[in-house]
């Protein structure tokens, strides 16, 4: 259960894109790592003025970006299964390779794509101890 302090389903830290092309990146989530969109609030031009996608146990937060908040890179960590295939589906949802999944000396096999937005997402899985 979280601290009081934290709105529930939340953890300490929750990543926050701010992109031009919000629901894109929302659709990139959902298509490659199997994301869940929790809601998505709507301005009146149809552009996303605030989003809450859960992947895996974690939420992670969306917005279109504006004159008060410009567009801003993030670079994500993600323990998902299934590397090599998430990879594949990015790759096929149009990201760039960063690294191709291998398997790593501190028992981790990982990937790194880095989206349209210019974000990197490196997804690994734990293959030892």
């Amino acid at each position: 259960m979280a601290p009081h302090h934290v709105r529930n389903g939340y953890h300490s830290v929750t990543p926050y894109f701010i992109v031009s092309g919000a629901d894109r990146l929302i659709d990139f989530m959902v298509n490659c790592f199997d994301a869940r969109i929790i809601d998505i609030a709507r301005k009146d031009d149809g552009k996303v003025r605030h989003a809450e996608i859960r992947i895996g146990d974690s939420i992670i937060e969306v917005s279109e970006a504006n004159s008060k908040y410009p567009p801003a890179q993030l670079t994500i960590h993600l323990y998902l299964n299934h590397v090599d295939e998430v990879y594949k589906k990015c790759l096929a949802a149009g990201a760039e390779s960063i690294e191709e999944p291998q398997d790593h000396s501190y028992g981790e096999r990982g990937a790194g794509v880095r989206d349209s937005h210019g974000n990197q997402w490196f997804v690994a899985t734990r293959t030892a101890d």
